[in-house]
């Protein structure tokens, strides 16, 4: 994954572990990776993510069901 212009790999990461903002990352449709602070925002364990339990679909409000 190639950062946007101007920002570099190692901001991300920082970014990402600091934890003050729940951030994920998505591949078709599945969960592939997530900070802490989003799984505890939803109540989700590293575990859940490992095991492919978190899925978009299945995570979105049903009057947003795309």
């Amino acid at each position: 994954m190639t950062p946007p212009t101007g920002l570099s790999r190692a901001w991300i990461e920082r970014l990402v572990e600091s934890n003050i903002l729940g951030i994920m990352v998505e591949q078709d449709g599945t969960l592939v990776e997530a900070n802490d602070a989003f799984l505890g925002m939803l109540g989700y364990t590293r575990g859940d993510l490992a095991a492919g339990r978190l899925r978009s679909p299945d995570l979105a409000p049903p009057e947003y069901p795309d």
